[in-house]
């Protein structure tokens, strides 16, 4: 019987579960997961020039980044202790990241959407390319009647149908992997928890299977207010790349306001930024060779299109800073 405590706890509304899964022997001690991928690798073998480049573009936005405060009562950090990662620590961990071969980023939805949804699909997959500079591909929607009866329940709070995210990424992604995947993560309008003592949560990656999922279910309706498409939109974007930083074997960051930044509840996910801070923006440049004052410009492009004007004030500061940084 769980005691009250654990009732207040497991009742958060905990977003995005990092799941650092255990090695399992494969010749070399590594998951095949991550041997598959790293097998024919060149793109980011030891290269002291370039990790020298892209420290250089971490100081030129540092400034611009805020510290994070102490948590507030019900934050992610108030209830995990997380030891955070740093760029160094990020590049000493055997990261995931593309090869030659396995570049793209897939995109599987799960279930039936509106008109709606299928477009907030649409531009989460362009913002993904714009943020991680690989080539996205949105996949044949899979019916919800492929999700088997031992992955759902009914949630014990309120009686809403949730999908284990555990058996999404471990049973039906990872075996699903294209050929050319990077990454797979799944898109459902479906609630999701993780088969713990986690009530629900809005996501979930593996930093180690290159798979994960994420659901618009909790993120409000489009259509509830003014500017209620523009928060939707704005969440889904955290969200989805927030995971997919997992399935490139990054941590939540602890240090600076941050996209891995874990969170708790709406509230906290809405006061974090879309942005990810220098040290975890140093990987995804790192990682995928994506050129950061290109990244910044596009990104900026982007959010200025789709109203998220605080967003795209913050990476045009960042591109002059780094444009500034290159003369």
């Amino acid at each position: 019987m769980r005691t009250a405590i654990m009732l207040i706890t497991s009742a958060l509304l905990l977003a995005a579960c990092d799941r650092n899964e255990p090695r399992t022997d494969n010749g070399a001690g590594i998951h095949p997961a991550v041997s598959a991928l790293q097998g024919d690798a060149t793109l980011n073998q030891p290269d002291t020039t370039r990790i020298a480049a892209v420290r250089q573009c971490m100081e030129a936005v540092r400034p611009l980044h805020r510290i994070m405060g102490p948590a507030r009562a019900g934050d992610w950090l108030a209830t995990y202790h997380e030891p955070g990662q740093t760029f160094a620590e990020y590049l000493a961990c055997e990261p995931i990241f593309p090869s030659d071969a396995r570049r793209a980023i897939h995109v599987l939805p799960i279930g039936r959407f509106t008109a709606t949804q299928r477009r907030v699909i649409a531009l989460a997959a362009e913002y993904i390319h714009l943020c991680y500079g690989l080539p996205v591909a949105v996949d044949g929607a899979l019916p919800s009647a492929a999700i088997p009866r031992n992955a759902r329940r009914r949630a014990p709070r309120g009686g809403t149908l949730q999908i284990r995210t555990s058996w999404i990424i471990d049973s039906l992604l990872y075996p699903r992997l294209p050929r050319d995947a990077m990454s797979l993560i799944a898109f459902t309008d479906t609630d999701l928890w993780p088969g713990d003592d986690m009530n629900f949560v809005f996501g979930q990656g593996s930093t180690r299977l290159r798979t994960g999922v994420w659901s618009l279910f909790r993120f409000g309706s489009p259509n509830a207010t003014r500017g209620a498409f523009t928060q939707l939109l704005a969440r889904t974007l955290k969200c989805s790349t927030h995971e997919l930083g997992h399935m490139f074997s990054m941590l939540h960051c602890t240090r600076y306001e941050c996209n891995m930044n874990g969170c708790n509840s709406l509230e906290e996910m809405d006061r974090h930024p879309l942005a990810f801070c220098p040290e975890c923006a140093a990987k995804i440049w790192w990682a995928t060779g994506i050129d950061p004052r290109e990244r910044c410009a596009t990104l900026a492009g982007f959010c200025e299109r789709h109203g998220l004007a605080q967003e795209a004030a913050l990476l045009r500061m960042e591109l002059n800073r780094l444009t500034a940084s290159h003369r």
